[in-house]
């Protein structure tokens, strides 16, 4: 998919903070999808990414919701795959399933694609 975008598009590829070979999030603050949108909000800006697309599989689907929830127009268009992490304990009492085990289980690569206009 990478390489696809790339003929069209520059493509940035983000280990999120704690994933991959990414340092963790400093101090010993929570990979929380709050915390992770934040981290990406200021990597983007470490790189002068002005409003790029974002698209993410679970985890990283749900840093990007976050990510443009909590930063309006900040963000381009959004692709998620399967986005994780969006949910309440509320709904899965009695499941046997923790909102943890939910927001950290799956890939956390996000990818950010800026448009070349």
């Amino acid at each position: 998919m990478v390489e696809r975008l790339a003929r069209e598009r520059d493509v940035l590829c983000l280990d999120l903070p704690g994933f991959g070979e990414s340092p963790v999030l400093p101090g010993d603050e929570e990979p929380t999808v709050q915390a992770l949108a934040r981290a990406v909000r200021e990597w983007g800006m470490e790189l002068g990414l002005e409003r790029p697309h974002v698209a993410g599989n679970s985890l990283g689907g749900g840093t990007a919701v976050r990510f443009a929830l909590n930063h309006p127009g900040r963000a381009g268009r959004l692709v998620l795959m399967a986005p994780g992490g969006l949910v309440t304990d509320r709904l899965f009492k009695g499941s046997g399933t923790s909102q943890a085990a939910a927001v950290v289980s799956g890939a956390a690569a996000l990818l950010l694609a800026t448009a070349l206009m």
